[in-house]
């Protein structure tokens, strides 16, 4: 397995675990909804960071001038695009799944609220 897969899967599973735990939570659906989307933002952020602190890292490299600093830079400029694309792919469809999730137990809750003030 590579270790850009191994990435991804490691960050869409931490990803799905904290929606998971927010949507799991007493709150209201609206609240759990803004939430999620924090929670996914913030995820894209620090996968931005630090796909940037890589990018720096081997410019850095390149710039030393080496030709293997050169070839890794290639390398690792293309692994990080495929795993942040990934990885917020990843991030998008667990947040509409999570999302979803919300508003059918939003639904729901609601329905048992009513049902019970109508008996």
């Amino acid at each position: 397995m590579s270790a850009g897969k191994v990435i991804t899967s490691v960050l869409a599973g931490a990803a799905a675990g904290a929606i998971l735990g927010v949507l799991f939570a007493p709150n209201k659906g609206s609240k759990t909804r803004n939430k999620i989307a924090k929670q996914s933002n913030d995820t894209l952020e620090d996968l931005k960071s630090k796909f940037e602190s890589l990018i720096d890292e081997v410019s850095h490299r390149f710039e030393n001038g080496s030709s293997e600093a050169k070839a890794f830079y290639g390398k690792a400029k293309g692994d990080a695009k495929e795993v942040y694309d990934k990885a917020k792919n990843n991030a998008k469809e667990v947040y509409d799944d999570a999302k979803d999730m919300a508003e059918n137990l939003s639904k729901e809750g609601k329905a048992v609220v009513n049902n019970n003030i109508n008996k």
